[in-house]
């Protein structure tokens, strides 16, 4: 699985400078702890979901295919969560490999679980805080308000 992302990644690297010296613009990959995958794909997992619970059998493949895909695609969106909490909290480069690699090979199963999960409720959540804040209402309609009545 980490082989065919690495594989798919450098595939994008290459067509992103093939394409941008034809004059193609591709939108350059940002820093990977703000990455995030847009709400819609929860509607995608939700469909995989749904076909896994159908009695059709190649509604249930379809669904398990499209399930596989959300889970790594959450799983990464997890990763890239995790990575921006240990960055704000001023992890360094190397305790950070020594965390992932403690957790790929001791708990990998809860840890995969965990991450994307994790991923998945950054979607509601925003753990890291990325999405512009509503605006608090503003004072010029009190100042109105007081003025109105004497």
């Amino acid at each position: 699985f980490i082989g065919i992302l690495g594989v798919l990644f450098m595939i994008y690297l290459v067509c992103q400078s093939i394409f941008t010296r034809l004059g193609f613009g591709i939108r350059p990959i940002g820093r990977f702890p703000l990455w995030r995958l847009s709400h819609w794909f929860v509607w995608a997992l939700a469909a995989g979901l749904v076909g896994v619970l159908l009695p059709a059998e190649s509604m249930q493949v379809a669904g398990k295919n499209v399930l596989v895909v959300m889970v790594a695609a959450y799983f990464i969106q997890g990763l890239s969560v995790t990575q921006c909490l240990m960055v704000r909290r001023g992890v360094g480069a190397f305790m950070r490999i020594v965390i992932y690699t403690t957790a790929i090979l001791a708990i990998f199963p809860f840890f995969a679980a965990m991450t994307m999960g994790i991923g998945l409720f950054d979607t509601w959540f925003d753990f890291r805080g990325i999405e512009p804040r509503a605006e608090p209402p503003s004072d010029d309609r009190e100042a109105e308000d007081e003025g109105d009545n004497p």
